[in-house]
């Protein structure tokens, strides 16, 4: 018997049943309708799930850049990644081009969510999704708060949406935790 080829694990996560690939708060399945005049396309935007799913490639484009100075940090480079200009660099410019990428995936109706490496756990899918998506909203409300006071105070890229994403994750990060910790 041969063994698949590496390439079948490229996406390992795609070999798991469907529903393990669910995650929340899924777009578009907000309980919240709104009447509106607006194009159909915009009903698909959903910014906490835009935040939610720009995370991992936020993250990995500053873990990489973070990494990359490895042999300097300490000596010439400072050891802490939001003082860290390279760093802090590759975080901002991640997040200018995955949230695009992933709002107009969302517009155009396409299946993305395949690509990122995360499933979830039965707690996961028995969680609310309104309180998933108002936790995450909450956390892109701080994020905002960080974004204005680091643009204040000069410290890294201005007006980034680097905060939002990382604060919205953070937040559904916490609120994963929490219903972990509490074998809710």
């Amino acid at each position: 018997m041969s063994s698949p080829p590496l390439t079948t694990y490229l996406f390992y996560w795609n070999l798991k049943i469907p529903t393990d690939n669910l995650w929340h708060p899924y777009p578009g399945a907000s309980p919240t309708k709104h009447l509106t005049t607006a194009p159909a396309w915009t009903s698909r935007l959903d910014l906490p799930a835009t935040a939610v799913d720009a995370a991992p490639f936020v993250v990995t484009a500053g873990a990489i850049a973070y990494i990359r100075q490895y042999s300097s940090l300490g000596w010439t480079v400072p050891a802490s990644p939001f003082a860290n200009k390279r760093t802090m660099a590759a975080l901002h410019r991640s997040a200018l081009i995955a949230v695009p990428a992933i709002l107009i995936a969302q517009a155009a109706g396409v299946e993305y969510r395949y690509a990122i490496p995360r499933w979830s756990h039965e707690r996961e899918r028995a969680r609310d999704e309104e309180q998933a998506r108002s936790h995450v909203e909450t956390g892109m409300y701080v994020g905002g708060a960080v974004m204005l006071a680091r643009s204040l105070a000069s410290m890294g890229p201005r007006w980034s949406l680097m905060d939002l994403v990382l604060g919205g994750a953070v937040a559904d990060l916490a609120l994963r935790e929490y219903y972990k910790a509490h074998g809710i």
